[in-house]
């Protein structure tokens, strides 16, 4: 397929939308996170449901909770646009780092992807909905806890 100089950009600013996601998930930046959702933007899957900034800016906290650390691999990713609207879907590995109540860790892996769709603000694209896409998971033995910064 060929693109035009407007949609490659698209296409990049779409693809940086991705890897924001998991870099706010990560550090745990609440705020920056709501940020690159419309205001009533959706995540759904995985076993809940979130509705709008307020909420999905308290994803981290909670994450902070269940986690050492998490860290989200983004993989693959395809889009399709379509004016000021956009669809895609992304592979992604995500660990969850826990420590188990032997004082153990373990490391919580998804293979998962996320089907999105996008639409274009005055600032640039936002999430509309994530979805969740949970493939399997796999537990495996952490041989050390992260370093902390």
């Amino acid at each position: 397929m060929t693109y035009d100089a407007g949609q490659v950009s698209d296409l990049l600013e779409l693809k940086d939308l991705a890897l924001q996601y998991a870099r706010c998930v990560d550090s745990r930046d609440g705020t920056a996170l709501a940020a690159l959702f419309v205001e009533d933007g959706v995540i759904d899957g995985s076993g809940y449901y979130t509705k709008g900034q307020a909420d999905i800016a308290k994803i981290p906290a909670f994450l902070d909770r269940r986690y050492q650390a998490t860290f989200h691999a983004v993989q693959n990713h395809t889009l399709r646009l379509d004016g000021d609207r956009a669809e895609g879907e992304v592979y992604a590995l995500s660990h969850h780092l826990r420590k188990e109540p032997d004082d153990s860790m373990v490391d919580y892996v998804m293979v998962m992807r996320y089907r999105d769709a996008y639409v274009r603000q005055p600032d640039g694209w936002r999430f509309r909905r994530r979805e969740i896409l949970v493939d399997w998971t796999e537990t495996r033995p952490a041989s050390r806890p992260p370093p902390r910064s």
